[in-house]
Parts: structure tokens; sequence; C-alpha cells
């Protein structure tokens, strides 16, 4: 398994494996065993329910969601000496506190990432006389495990798009060429855009559409969410000549 952490700071590699084996030089930073906890299951499920009055149980809840995902990272610095490694890992990891980190998952699945920022304090333990072991706690704002981007372009009128997760995942949709009208349709749920833009994206998450960064035209109906998990097709119409496209990560509980 390789974990890792990327930030404004740069990119810390962590990879498990016989770790007790290497000669004790400087420079090694390392995933202990089973040092991923909060990955290989959902995020606590967040939901509330009242007792029913003079009856056995409660109401249903109103919703079914998650939590944000807790993750626990369990990792070690190697060097010359475990005073030094332990110094060395300090400085480094509390120099994160203040940034975003995207960690990257490499596994049988593949690779799949979240994003999150250090929810708690590093945690420093003594190993032996040249390891220091640490861990990261990481809250993860939204719960899910992303994969890699996809694109999938319109042909014919038709974008035929897979979520190949098994959670919703919300996409992007990106125009090229001067565009002053779109409808993206899935089922009975249709996006409507209209203004004047060369070049358009419209983020579904946030429900924006932008042109170069700026807020452009409005969004007359935006009812299409999160792209639910498996193959599906949407008919796109736009001005003449534009190419609409549509980018989408799989998702994952």
């Amino acid at each position: 398994m390789r974990v890792t952490l990327a930030s404004a700071r740069g990119v810390l590699d962590l990879v498990d494996g016989p770790h007790e084996n290497r000669a004790p030089g400087p420079g090694l930073w390392g995933l202990e065993k089973d040092g991923l906890s909060g990955w290989y299951e959902p995020a606590a499920p967040r939901a509330s329910s009242e007792l029913i009055p003079q009856q056995h149980g409660s109401y249903w809840p109103a919703q079914l969601l998650l939590s944000p995902r807790i993750l626990t990272i369990r990792g070690f610095r190697q060097d010359k000496s475990s005073a030094v490694a332990e110094s060395i890992a300090r400085d480094y990891l509390a120099a994160l506190i203040v940034h975003d980190l995207t960690v990257h998952v490499q596994d049988a699945a593949g690779i799949r990432t979240v994003t999150g920022y250090q929810g708690s304090v590093p945690v420093f333990r003594h190993l032996n006389n040249h390891k220091s072991g640490f861990s990261l706690i990481l809250t993860c704002p939204d719960p899910m495990k992303y994969g890699r981007e996809a694109t999938f372009s319109a042909v014919g009128g038709v974008i035929t798009a897979e979520n190949a997760g098994t959670a919703p995942s919300y996409p992007v949709f990106e125009v090229s060429g001067r565009v002053t009208s779109l409808t993206i349709t899935q089922g009975f749920r249709t996006i409507r855009w209209a203004g004047d833009a060369v070049g358009l994206r419209i983020d579904t998450r946030s429900g924006t559409a932008t042109s170069n960064g700026v807020e452009v035209g409005g969004l007359i109906d935006d009812v299409v969410t999160a792209l639910p998990p498996g193959r599906h097709a949407l008919t796109v119409s736009a001005t003449a000549g534009a190419q609409v496209s549509m980018k989408v990560r799989p998702a994952w509980y």
C-alpha cells in the first residue's frame, strides 16, 4: 500500500512493507503495518430521529447522511537516531497544520483520493533507536473517496457517461466556443443556462456557471445534481458550434 500526502509544501510518500530489514540510513519515511484507519469503512452516519410518544421506536429520519470522514495515518520517520527522526517529523508535520491535504491511497482497488485537514495535533512515539512513529488524524469534510476524473463528450446531442463508483458524484460541464444557451437533461432533471460567453463551466456541486473564473449568465433551472452510480445518457442542446463535455470522478462511500 502507498499513501501519498500532497499539500502546498510538497508531496510525502508513505509505503508499507518490511522496513525492519532496511539499513538505518537517513531520510526514510514509511507507513506502519495496518497504518490506515477510517479508509475501508464508510464515514459515520449522521441522522437524527425523535421517539414516538406512547409507541415503540422512533420517527424515521428525514435524511440519512454521512459525517465527515476521520482518517488516521500511522507512519514513521527513520534517520540516524530516533531523536533526529522525531525532530524532523515534528517540524514537517507541524508545518502542514495550516494546509489542505490531498490523500491518495494506492492499493488493490487502484488509486482513490480524499481531501482534508489535520483535525488534531500529530502524536509521536518511539519505535527503536532509528525510528520515530507518528499518528496523523485528518478530518475530510467530504466523506466520499474519489477515483480519477473521466471526461465524456457530447456526440449527436447525447453525453453517455459512467460513474464507476458506488456513490453519487457531482459532475462539471464544460463548453468550448461561444455559447448563449445550454440545456442538459437527465431523465426528469434539467439544467438550463442562458447568457453570452466564450467558454463556459457549470459546477453542479456549487451551482455556479463561470467563464474564465468569472460568474456569467444565469442558471434558469438547476435540478441535475449528483450523477448516480452506473451508466447514463444525458441529452444536450447548445448554441450551434459549441462543444459540450462532462467531467466526473467515480465516488465511493
